[in-house]
């Protein structure tokens, strides 16, 4: 188990996330709406581990989550991932990335800023 407290650059931390086996996001409860650091070790494609919460409820699908914080819930939970075949989730946090990615959110505001365009435009007209 290594932990990095400082900084490093985006393309050293995909490094070290993706030479993980399991990684570990366990918050405890917070009012937070969203992580973004879970959108980088989602995009990091191993198997990843967080706490049962709201903030990470978008991506329960592409997680394994963990209700209650104990030790002995954690444990378990690692050797489970690490023990069976973690192909499913793999498979729903690629579906995940190409959903959120850039490019795709880029597209739909595009489409959508063309039909409002196009709305608009229609309106002047009549």
């Amino acid at each position: 188990m290594v932990f990095v407290t400082d900084y490093l650059p985006p393309e050293e931390s995909m490094v070290l996330l993706q030479a993980c086996n399991v990684l570990l996001m366990t918050y405890l409860p917070t009012e937070e709406s969203a992580s973004g650091a879970i959108r980088f070790c989602i995009a990091a494609e191993r198997p990843l581990i967080t706490s049962q919460l709201k903030i990470f409820d978008e991506v329960k699908d592409c997680t394994v989550q963990v209700e209650k914080l104990t030790a002995k819930n954690l444990a378990e939970a690692i050797c489970c991932t690490m023990n069976t075949d973690q192909s499913q989730l793999l498979k729903h946090m690629k579906e995940h990335i190409a959903v959120t990615s850039w490019e795709t959110v880029a597209n739909e505001f595009d489409h959508l800023y063309r039909q409002a365009y196009a709305e608009e435009n229609k309106k002047e007209v009549l």
